[in-house]
């Protein structure tokens, strides 16, 4: 495991003390980078070149926000404020959900990482679901990872 000067832990998905390392990580900053995790590098370096050309191209604006199935193209004015902050952040954001609005060329390798995703989503959760006294986990209505599996609200986020 490394550790970057802001104090974020690098952790190695393959190491045997991932799952301790990662909830660690998640306990001590709030954040954790994982490397090595099992997601198609080929498969995610498609998807930026994909989204990157999205985000420059007029057709981003017919996924405008809907707010009411909370996916599509969302613009800087519409933007989020970091907490403790007063100004908007400088960016442009897509939340793709499986089910919402997905630019055709984007589709396929768009759908294919928020699988591959999920899937690592999953097991992350699993990792914490381990990591919980055993009175919180008594609480649980059932095993953390199964709470996105086919779950309409979770996302894809793309930003530029």
């Amino acid at each position: 495991m490394d550790v970057n000067m802001d104090g974020l832990k690098i952790v190695n998905f393959n190491d045997n003390q991932a799952p301790f390392l990662f909830t660690q990580s998640l306990h001590e900053c709030g954040f954790v980078l994982i490397e090595d995790a099992p997601v198609n590098d080929n498969l995610l370096q498609i998807n930026y070149k994909l989204w990157q050309q999205f985000f420059k191209s007029p057709q981003k604006l017919q996924y405008q926000w809907d707010p009411k199935n909370e996916d599509g193209y969302i613009p800087p004015n519409l933007s989020e404020i970091a907490k403790g902050r007063q100004i908007k952040d400088l960016k442009e954001f897509y939340h793709l959900k499986p089910n919402g609005q997905i630019p055709s060329v984007l589709e396929k390798e768009a759908l294919e990482l928020f699988t591959q995703l999920s899937d690592c989503g999953e097991l992350f959760l699993s990792w914490i679901e381990a990591s919980l006294p055993t009175s919180i986990k008594a609480k649980l209505s059932e095993p953390l990872k199964d709470m996105i599996k086919g779950s309409n609200n979770t996302v894809l986020r793309s930003i530029h």
